[in-house]
C-alpha cells in the first residue's frame, strides 16, 4: 500500500499499525471523512470479555466542521463548501471510541492526527496485541512445545 492510499476505516482502525503515514490528496479525502464520521458497528475482540464482540461508537465526530450524521458524501460537500470549494486537511487531532454491547465499561480508543497532509494512527488501547491475544491462544500449546 503506497502513502496515499488510504484503506477503508475498519482497516484503520484495526489492522494499520501505529504511526504509518497516509497522504491525504484531493482523490482520498473523502476517507478521512468517511473514517472520521464512521459511525458502523465494529467487530473485534474484548480483552476483558475475552470473546469476540460488536462494539458500537459512543463519541460523536469531534472534527473541527461537527459533522451530523449524514451520509460521507453529504459531508464531502458540506467540507468543499466550508472551504470556497478546496480541499483543507488542517492540522489537527480526533479520536474515536467504542463501547462493547456485552458490557459498556469496556471500552476501545483510537487517537488520529492529521499534520502537514498526511494522516496517521497515534494511539490506540486496547493494543493490537490484545486484539491478536484470541489467535495466539489457539496457538499456545503447539507454540510452547
Amino acid at each position: 500500500m503506497n502513502e496515499s492510499s488510504l484503506p477503508s476505516p475498519t482497516e484503520l482502525l484495526l489492522t494499520t499499525p501505529l504511526y504509518k503515514k497516509f497522504q491525504l490528496t484531493e482523490n482520498n479525502i473523502i476517507k478521512l471523512i468517511e473514517l472520521e464520521i464512521y459511525n458502523e458497528p465494529l467487530d473485534a475482540y474484548c480483552a476483558e470479555c475475552n470473546q469476540k464482540t460488536v462494539y458500537r461508537r459512543i463519541n460523536s465526530p469531534t472534527s473541527h466542521l461537527h459533522y451530523d450524521s449524514s451520509s460521507p458524501t453529504q459531508a464531502y460537500i458540506k467540507y468543499l463548501t466550508a472551504y470556497g470549494g478546496r480541499i483543507e486537511t488542517s492540522d489537527r487531532s480526533f479520536d474515536i471510541r467504542f463501547a462493547c454491547s456485552r458490557n459498556t465499561q469496556h471500552l476501545i480508543y483510537f487517537y488520529f492526527i492529521v499534520y502537514n497532509n498526511f494522516l496517521s494512527k497515534i494511539g490506540l488501547y486496547p493494543s493490537l496485541a490484545d486484539f491478536d491475544s484470541q489467535d495466539i491462544k489457539k496457538y499456545r500449546k503447539v507454540l510452547d512445545k
